[in-house]
């Protein structure tokens, strides 16, 4: 015959059945996320240049926003430099390093050069 209280069982298993619950929410919670608005400027490489992005602006209907997760690896941006004419079009990796709260995060350009404002 089991001595073990029936209530005990039933707390323990509800405090189990919890502790999935509360690292379910955990795995499921919002990132960092960075955005980057349309028509930001960065430092091309000692020229001043303005970018737009391929994403919707949360919280607004503008478009063109660059959007950075922990759900992307490359973003892709259209870069204006002033005085050059068309803009081009450039895959930017992703780099992060250190733990979700003290996370950072870079963006390079194709030719492995941080991006800078």
């Amino acid at each position: 015959m089991n001595k073990t209280p029936t209530g005990l069982m039933i707390t323990a298993a509800l405090l189990l059945a919890g502790c999935d619950e509360s690292q379910n929410a955990q795995d499921g919670a919002a990132h960092l996320v960075s955005v980057l608005p349309s028509g930001f400027q960065i430092n091309d490489h000692g020229k001043r240049a303005y970018i737009l992005g391929e994403s919707r602006c949360p919280d607004s209907t503008q478009e063109g926003c660059i959007i950075v997760n922990d759900q992307v690896s490359t973003v892709a941006v259209s870069v204006w430099t002033y005085g050059t004419g068309a803009p081009r079009t450039e895959a930017w990796k992703i780099e992060r390093s250190g733990a979700y709260t003290n996370e950072m995060t870079r963006l390079k350009r194709p030719d492995n050069s941080d991006v800078q404002p």
